[in-house]
């Protein structure tokens, strides 16, 4: 069986990929999923892994992730806030626009993802 890698470039524009389902299996990567659903969605930047999962695609298709690690909600403030106060957390939230909170729901699990800003410019 074959297997087709398709990104998400502008290469791709004017091709039918449907065409190749009768030929194997469909690889795509990141925002690939916003106008075609491969066999299986692979992503390993944080920022689209986030964008994929909350847009729902993952209920209903297959996603890869790298480092998609689900932690128990009841985790969630002490990985996030541990060891700082509710002034700093609201003082956190408003100058540093680097801290991204998705919604929260009554999700049981959570991911968290991070990044050294040094040198950031």
């Amino acid at each position: 069986m074959k297997a087709f890698c398709i990104g998400n470039g502008e290469s791709r524009k004017g091709f039918d990929l449907e065409k190749l389902r009768p030929h194997g299996k469909i690889y795509g990567c990141n925002a690939l999923y916003r106008d075609f659903t491969p066999d299986v969605l692979v992503a390993v930047d944080h920022g689209i892994c986030h964008e994929i999962y909350n847009s729902g695609y993952c209920q209903k298709n297959e996603a890869w992730f790298r480092d998609w690690t689900k932690v128990p909600a009841m985790h969630y403030d002490m990985m996030i806030y541990s060891a700082v106060d509710k002034i700093t957390r609201d003082e956190i939230k408003e100058y540093y626009d680097k801290h991204i909170e998705n919604e929260r729901t009554n999700a049981e699990e959570f991911v968290f993802h991070g990044s050294n800003l040094s040198g950031l410019a």
